[in-house]
């Protein structure tokens, strides 16, 4: 099982860890609900490094992404940042993730897991493009910060940070080296995000961890960000989503797909399904009532006997109880008894659930 760089600085901080992707990370640093309450009060700070980070390189980068994802990335400028999901001929998700466009290179950030799989599909693509494909992965580690405190937690005399969301710099100072720091969302909240060669991180950490004290945050393990995460209603690739799902079918259409770019593998059953208007299933909020040891993703979602759902992501928030991300049959109507399930209730959220990023 592989360790992040920072495995002991983070265990020094009380850090106890989980395996997800055949990666160690961290869990919680001791209270996951107090790590929660820190995020949407003040700030979290993050360990993203299990995340995948793919480089595309060479002349017809730009032109060949475009051709393999959803979202328009040649209408960008260097700097900027999108996200967008990789689909195949049916329109099924191969992945999803941001993009990153620098001057002479792309950059690719996906769920963990999915780099190596989402490079080997890539390459299968080349034919005479003038492209290479790298895998950065174990060459950054990744620190973030979240919350509505975030921008005085990073704004360090030594570093310069994007004024703008959807944006990234090169903030280059000897100290910490020349990290990439993105600014975007996390749903509603701030983010930020430092990708920092590994022999500066341990340094970045440590001044990140020192300004999010001033400001009461906190370390955030994986329990704190997924309580978050689907409290706003975040689908993620690997839970929510995965290779049998529509990109319109979790949420995530207005931000992830352009209609007016240029042609991409299954942009016909993208458009045909924009056409139509409607899936046969989308992604829904989902409150649990009558569990007290909440409901495992794969549950099925009953009415009158007959299977209308599923769910995905169950997690217990503090002052909501038991909520979750599961799909729901089109024109199912929850009613004044909910939906049912094995051993627990469900109330469908209104409508699809706010998917940004």
């Amino acid at each position: 099982m592989g360790r992040l760089p920072l495995s002991d600085f983070l265990q020094s901080k009380g850090a106890r860890f989980l395996e997800l992707a055949k990666r160690s990370i961290p869990a919680d640093y001791g209270d996951a609900e107090a790590e929660y309450h820190a995020l949407i009060a003040s700030a979290g700070l993050a360990d993203r490094s299990h995340r995948g980070l793919l480089q595309l390189t060479g002349e017809d980068r730009i032109r060949f992404l475009n051709g393999q994802t959803t979202n328009d990335v040649a209408s960008l400028q260097p700097g900027r940042a999108i996200y967008t999901t990789f689909v195949n001929a049916k329109g099924k998700m191969r992945a999803d993730g941001n993009i990153l466009v620098f001057a002479d290179r792309l950059w690719i950030d996906v769920e963990a897991g999915c780099d190596s799989a989402l490079a080997a599909d890539l390459d299968k693509f080349l034919i005479a493009d003038d492209v290479q494909v790298e895998n950065l992965t174990a060459r950054f580690v990744r620190l973030a910060v979240i919350g509505p405190r975030a921008p005085e937690v990073v704004h360090h005399p030594d570093m310069e940070v994007p004024a703008e969301a959807n944006c990234f710099i090169e903030s280059a100072c000897g100290k910490f080296g020349s990290p990439v720091v993105l600014r975007s969302f996390f749903g509603a909240d701030l983010f930020f995000e430092f990708f920092c060669a590994v022999e500066h991180a341990q340094a970045l950490a440590t001044a990140l961890d020192e300004a999010a004290k001033k400001v009461d945050g906190r370390w955030i393990g994986w329990q704190a960000l997924e309580m978050r995460r689907v409290e706003l209603g975040i689908p993620r690739f690997g839970a929510d989503m995965d290779q049998n799902t529509l990109p319109p079918e979790a949420g995530i259409e207005s931000r992830a797909i352009s209609y007016t770019k240029g042609c991409y593998i299954g942009q016909e059953v993208i458009s045909r399904i924009r056409s139509v208007g409607r899936v046969n299933r989308h992604l829904a909020g989902l409150k649990f009532a009558g569990n007290k040891e909440g409901v495992p993703p794969g549950s099925r979602l009953t009415q009158d006997s007959a299977e209308v759902g599923q769910v995905t992501s169950c997690v217990r928030v503090p002052g909501k109880g038991w909520i979750g991300l599961g799909y729901v049959k089109r024109g199912v109507s929850p009613g004044p008894g909910g939906l049912k399930g094995d051993g627990f209730e469900a109330m469908v959220a209104e409508g699809t659930p706010p998917s940004n990023r």
